[in-house]
């Protein structure tokens, strides 16, 4: 099998400003009280600038969806309602967004033009996205290798999913329709899926030194489009974590490699679909299947087809536990039903007697090499299911269709045909924005991670914990400390990096202690007010106590370090008993300290 596969990556990133085209602020990842309205909206396909209709666009259209958006009274107003247009561009976006493109050493346009993207599958109240084109043409190098850089962009963020009712109807949240997104788009130069998680890594790190994105779950998206010879473009949604990044493209190589086998086979058998649906519910006239009957009871028809050589097809496996049926029957559920039933299952899981699977083979004729899939739902649903089945089969004739699946895991699952640029239109609500030479001579270039590590090496880590600082969410506030206090750079990492780790371990609400108070923590330590193990513990105390200043919580608590003439008479009461001493006065005394201060009273002959 071969391993050639060329792959590109789509990276979302999004900005810690308000909103793109006004000036709400939301953070989907803070919770806050708000009044909130309701408002329902149905949405259709419109054709493009070139005169075309997206393919995307129509399928989401054909499922004839109603949506409710619920609109928040602070994180939303009439522009993202679509009860007003759009205010100018977000400026302090667009500085980032320009930040960004001039370190990735890409073209910058010289006007920047706001377009419409047409995207009906409710994720937006308007029925499209707005999107800038920023720049292009640029590059970065990974492991030695050039990547390029096909474009950066800035868009608005799409809505938040609230409940996927069902097939009909579906709730979204409009608090995070509109948060600034950058956008870099690769060109497909990876060609294995270390690379990828590699250049995902590399981008992520130059938007988060920005210092202006958003952080937390869902803040940074990757899509991921591969392909490999003879296979098609698949393009791969919502890879949220890099760690999965080079299994999910490992598992979509071995996916159209499945597909092709699959369709090899399927033409050798000379396997056609003649696209017949047929209304096979007599034979379950006096059915004892629950699943068959209810639903005849409840009006239901049942359905079927016939495609000739495709006997085996449905149970092939084309991902790990996931087979060619399973995608199909995705399909059929997109179209509003609960699944369907096919040749290569169990049918008497569900009641159908053998008899009843022979009856309904003679009147299909699809014995032998042939298969039949059959659909139970009121008529018009269920052939609206078995069209878009006929559709997936004929496909697999041709081996891999382009299409956008979404991550599950590390598989992906069918979502929708893959877009073109037959959705995008010009925005006439928003003139364009010329970008001059002056403002991007004085703009300046993002600092590389290259660069960040070595420069947290010059301020005393070592290099594990410089890249590890280097990429963590809270390196501003690691730059805060070492810039405003005296506490050495090591404990200030250990400290971010490990010790606040360990206490949310054990329990401890860290997350409860401000950013402030634990930088006044660590100047009482770099003023040798508290020892190192003392830091702790007096973190513990803070998260318990949102009020108690920093210098009350160390003086009631009795955290003092304790140095000098004081640590010797103990050493000296206790007649050098580290296990002792440290019994009582652990969180008081540098363990090194204490080291030296008994050596040098045994040297001396105070203590033994």
């Amino acid at each position: 099998m071969t391993t050639t596969v060329k792959c590109g990556l789509e990276i979302h990133q999004r900005l810690d400003t308000h909103k793109l085209f006004c000036n709400c602020y939301s953070d989907a990842n803070k919770q806050i009280t708000e009044k909130d309205i309701h408002i329902t909206r149905k949405l259709r396909s419109i054709t493009g600038e070139l005169g075309t209709s997206d393919a995307a666009a129509l399928f989401e259209a054909s499922n004839d969806k109603s949506y409710e958006y619920t609109c928040g009274e602070k994180t939303s107003c009439l522009v993202e309602s679509d009860d007003e247009p759009p205010r100018l561009v977000n400026e302090d976006a667009l500085q980032i967004a320009l930040q960004v493109a001039k370190t990735l050493n890409a073209k910058i346009v010289n006007e920047v033009h706001v377009m419409r993207k047409s995207i009906i599958d409710g994720s937006t109240v308007s029925g499209f996205q707005r999107t800038a084109l920023i720049a292009l043409n640029g590059k970065i190098i990974v492991d030695g290798k050039k990547i390029g850089i096909g474009t950066i962009s800035l868009e608005e963020e799409s809505c938040r999913i609230i409940e996927r009712q069902e097939a009909k109807r579906a709730s979204y949240g409009v608090d995070r329709l509109g948060i600034p997104l950058v956008e870099i788009t690769t060109d497909p130069d990876i060609d294995s899926p270390e690379l990828a998680k590699k250049v995902a890594l590399e981008l992520g790190e130059i938007l988060r030194n920005t210092g202006k994105v958003q952080r937390g779950l869902g803040t940074i998206r990757q899509d991921v489009n591969i392909s490999i010879p003879e296979g098609q473009r698949i393009e791969i949604k919502g890879c949220q974590d890099l760690e999965a990044i080079d299994d999910i493209v490992k598992n979509e190589i071995s996916r159209q490699h499945a597909l092709l086998d699959l369709k090899e086979k399927l033409n050798s058998r000379k396997a056609r679909i003649d696209g017949k649906i047929i209304d096979v519910s007599k034979v379950f006239q006096n059915t004892s299947s629950k699943l068959i009957s209810n639903g005849i009871a409840g009006g239901a028809k049942v359905l079927a087809i016939k495609l000739d050589g495709f006997c085996g097809a449905f149970a092939t496996e084309i991902l790990p536990g996931f087979t060619f049926g399973k995608e199909v029957n995705d399909h059929a559920k997109i179209a509003g039903v609960k699944g369907i039933l096919h040749t290569d299952e169990n049918l008497e899981k569900v009641g159908i007697t053998l008899e009843e699977r022979k009856n309904l083979e003679d009147l299909l004729n699809a014995g032998g090499e042939n298969a039949f899939v059959i659909c139970v739902d009121n008529e018009s649903t269920s052939r609206k299911a078995l069209h878009a089945v006929i559709e997936r089969c004929k496909q697999a004739l041709q081996g891999v269709p382009p299409e956008t699946r979404k991550t599950d895991d590390k598989n992906t699952r069918f979502m929708r045909p893959l877009a073109g640029a037959g959705r995008l239109y010009p925005e006439t609500d928003l003139p364009p924005r010329i970008i001059t030479t002056e403002e991007l001579t004085t703009l300046p270039k993002v600092e590389s991670p290259a660069d960040k590590v070595k420069r947290y090496e010059t301020l005393g880590l070592n290099e594990e914990l410089a890249r590890r600082m280097a990429s963590h969410q809270k390196y501003k506030l690691f730059e805060e400390i070492t810039s405003k206090t005296k506490c050495d750079a090591s404990t200030a990492a250990v400290t971010i990096l490990e010790t606040l780790t360990a206490l949310r371990r054990e329990g401890v609400k860290v997350d409860d202690i401000t950013d402030d108070k634990l930088v006044t923590s660590l100047e009482e330590y770099g003023e040798s007010t508290i020892a190192k193990p003392g830091i702790a513990a007096l973190l513990k105390i803070l998260s318990t106590d949102a009020d108690i200043p920093v210098s009350k919580a160390i003086s009631q608590n009795n955290l003092q370090r304790i140095e000098g003439e004081s640590l010797k008479k103990i050493v000296i009461e206790l007649k050098g008993n580290i296990a002792e001493i440290m019994k009582k006065y652990k969180v008081n005394i540098e363990p090194s300290q204490l080291n030296k201060i008994i050596a040098d009273l045994k040297q001396s002959g105070k203590i033994q």
